[in-house]
């Protein structure tokens, strides 16, 4: 995780443009405006761009292409700083041509690092080698800065390519050791240069990235031994921002050693941190990592909260206000714990209350001897009143047996049919429609037609083909080959990676808690369940999020499906009746559950299904 310095300095710009929009239009006052804009660049990336503008107008043809140039990758480095990466990229390549004739290698140099991270920030790590590998054909034998920044971004490549995560289950994380030790490698040249050399930010920056390289190679010894030297370097010469990076790194190197304590206890530090930094960005990934944290330490509950903070933190980044939202969700959930211990609070004073009670009616009991006789006559009469109630309960629970037995046998046959007539889809009219298209591509190739013809002929052809991927899909959906060859889990990843393919919705799966194999009719029930719940959101809700929940812990089986949508009456929805909900009712009868729905008119909805399944 790499840090940039934030920039809260407040600037008066009105008054800062009058002043430099004052000077002329000469060499020396660009070169003045943009040594002004440079210095803001250290306080605040807003006012440096305005300063850098004011320098762009001022430029003219006589102004000479090194001082275009100059202007030009200014700006790009500034409005890279605030996230304007297609404004950055503009200037970035603009200024090539300028330095090309000005022949100047180190600003060319320059250039490719900035358009390299770019491309490193948006995961395009393929282009961003390329321009960081042609940075360092521009880099001098004394150009250490440019070459070491090079270097260490090129290990920022292949650390991307080593930690892969799981769409779905981002806490899951998967090492690549080859490309990891690429990463190392590159961060130790990047390290040498910058410390024989005594370029003390970046050898913060690289020693910060050696201890996670390690921390995820398994090598301890050897990232904690990084690490020391970021905290002897911060104590130095402090910054609030490497605070954040050294508790960071400290965590994740608890996290991997599994104690998950004392990570948990150094995320929350780095999250207060990042709280008075501003840096709502790694608050969010520090939720995540304390969730993680718990669900490997099995602490279900504990994470499933910090997943519910993680998620509501990513959709205020969304607001205007983000950071003002944000800043109050833990306030919001620490407040919810409160109100928690004061409700238990409560409830055990009542108890105490209740037993002093009990004491007093027991002392009150003995005046009341004398009516025995009488309650012995009534307590007669309702021994048979509860031997009728016994009687009738009995008779319920060989109802419901028999209801649940129907139940069981109507799903079932559900299933069996929906997989008979997905194996003749895809086996039968597949096998045909495919058939078809290639006796049509054989004919295509062997007959000779006029071009309008053979334009319309291979639109039939791609009407074909799409007929061939809706059938497909029919097939799907009617029995998941995924739930079959891989299991309830992959089969919902695989699910929700599809509906979000063809929707404009982001749904998000995680899985808590044991990842166990189940009976294929309860597997095929909660796939059901979760199914049905998704298509509602994605039907109704007009959701921009969708989190999907799976806790599997014993015998017991938690289902949660939220989401941001308009949400709606409970009343009204429950006089429709629609096939879609009574075959979910069918459902969760059948697994002994129980469904609670929390929701109204624009609060969105949270559906929360208990279970009981055997495996």
């Amino acid at each position: 995780m790499f840090l940039l310095p934030k920039a809260n300095a407040q600037v008066n710009i009105d008054s800062l443009e009058k002043a430099l929009t004052k000077l002329g239009n000469d060499t020396a006052s660009i070169n003045s405006i943009v040594a002004t804009g440079r210095n803001y660049m250290k306080q605040n990336f807003d006012a440096a761009l305005a300063v850098f503008k004011i320098a762009e107008d001022k430029l003219s043809d006589k102004s000479g292409d090194e001082l275009h140039a100059l202007v030009n990758i200014n700006i790009a480095k500034a409005n890279f700083r605030i996230g304007n990466f297609i404004e950055a990229t503009d200037y970035y390549l603009k200024t090539i041509p300028f330095a090309e004739k000005a022949k100047h290698n180190v600003m060319l140099g320059e250039v490719y690092l900035g358009l390299g991270s770019i491309g490193l920030t948006n995961k395009e790590n393929k282009k961003s080698l390329e321009y960081f590998e042609k940075a360092l054909t521009y880099c001098g034998p004394q150009d250490f800065i440019l070459k070491s920044a090079a270097i260490g971004n090129i290990s920022g490549i292949y650390y991307q390519d080593a930690t892969k995560f799981d769409r779905f289950i981002g806490e899951h994380q998967r090492i690549d050791t080859p490309s990891l030790k690429k990463s190392i490698s590159f961060s130790l040249q990047a390290y040498e240069i910058a410390k024989n050399n005594n370029l003390e930010a970046k050898i913060k920056s690289t020693v910060s990235n050696l201890t996670m390289e390690y921390t995820d190679l398994g090598k301890f010894d050897s990232a904690t031994y990084y690490l020391t030297i970021l905290e002897k370097l911060n104590t130095e010469n402090p910054s609030p921002q490497y605070n954040l990076v050294i508790a960071d790194r400290t965590a994740r190197l608890y996290k991997a050693k599994g104690n998950f304590e004392k990570a948990i206890a150094g995320y929350k530090s780095a999250i207060a941190i990042a709280e008075d930094l501003g840096d709502i960005s790694w608050v969010s990934e520090g939720y995540l990592a304390v969730a993680e944290s718990y669900d490997a330490n099995k602490e279900y509950k504990n994470a499933t909260d910090y997943y519910k903070l993680h998620a509501r933190l990513n959709d205020s980044l969304l607001n205007v206000e983000n950071f003002e939202i944000a800043s109050n969700i833990k306030n919001i959930y620490e407040k919810e714990k409160k109100e928690k211990q004061y409700l238990t609070l409560q409830a055990s004073a009542k108890q105490k209350s209740t037993w002093n009670k009990i004491f007093a009616g027991a002392a009150a009991a003995i005046l009341l001897i004398s009516l025995l006789g009488y309650r012995n006559f009534k307590n007669r009469n309702k021994i048979a009143t509860q031997e009728q109630e016994l009687q009738q309960q009995k008779i319920n629970q060989l109802e419901k047996e028999n209801k649940l037995n129907a139940v069981d046998a109507m799903l079932k046959g559900q299933e069996e049919e929906r997989g008979r007539i997905a194996k003749d889809l895809h086996d039968g009219l597949g096998g045909l429609l495919s058939g078809t298209k290639m006796s049509f591509t054989n004919l295509r190739e062997h007959v000779i037609l006029s071009e309008e013809n053979a334009q319309q002929f291979d639109r039939s052809l791609n009407l074909l083909d799409n007929t061939i991927n809706d059938l497909r899909k029919v097939a799907q959906n009617l029995m998941p080959e995924a739930l079959i060859r891989y299991g309830l889990t992959d089969a919902l990843k695989d699910f929700c990676h599809r509906m979000e393919a063809t929707s404009k919705t982001s749904i998000s799966f995680h899985q808590l808690g044991e990842n166990k194999t189940l009976e294929n009719t309860a597997a095929i029930s909660i796939y059901r369940i979760i199914q049905e719940l998704v298509n509602n959101a994605l039907k109704h809700a007009d959701a921009k999020k969708i989190l999907v929940q799976l806790s599997m812990a014993d015998e017991n089986i938690s289902i949660t499906v939220e989401d941001d949508g308009k949400g709606f009456d409970k009343n009204e929805a429950a006089a429709k009746k629609g096939a879609g909900m009574e075959n979910l009712k069918y459902r969760v009868q059948y697994l002994n559950g129980k469904m609670d729905i929390v929701t109204a008119p624009g609060n969105g909805t949270s559906v929360n299904v208990e279970l009981k399944a055997s495996t």
